[in-house]
C-alpha cells in the first residue's frame, strides 16, 4: 500500500547565530501522520493549530490538495515519489491534506 507521510512543524530551524534556515524544519516535529494513497481521494486529520510548516513525502507518485475540506484529483499538484516537499500553511487553519494516486 502506498503512503503519504505528513510531518508538521511550528517553525523552521535556526543556525548558531539565530538566523532562520529557509526550508529546514525545526525538530522535534509537532505531529506526524500518514494517509493511504489510493484510487479515491483520502484526507488527513486536521493539522495541529500551531503548524505553519509541513513536510510531505510519498512512497508513490500522487496528487495532493490542501484546504479545509480538500478532495484530491489527478489534476491537482503532483507530488513525486520519495521526494520530500515543504509547504507553508496558515497557523490555526485546521487545513487537511488530501491525496490520490497519479502516474
Amino acid at each position: 500500500m502506498a503512503v503519504l507521510y505528513i510531518r508538521e512543524h511550528a517553525t523552521q530551524g535556526r543556525d548558531l547565530a539565530g538566523y532562520l534556515q529557509q526550508g529546514v524544519p525545526a525538530y522535534p516535529s509537532l505531529a506526524e501522520q500518514t494517509v493511504a494513497i489510493g484510487a479515491g481521494s483520502a484526507q488527513s486529520a486536521a493539522l495541529n493549530a500551531s503548524t505553519t510548516f509541513v513536510v510531505l513525502c510519498a512512497d508513490a507518485v500522487c496528487s495532493v490538495a490542501v484546504g479545509a475540506n480538500p478532495t484530491a484529483t489527478a489534476t491537482n499538484w503532483r507530488l513525486p515519489a520519495n521526494t520530500p516537499v515543504e509547504i507553508a500553511v496558515p497557523a490555526a487553519s485546521g487545513f487537511k491534506i488530501a491525496c490520490i494516486t497519479n502516474t
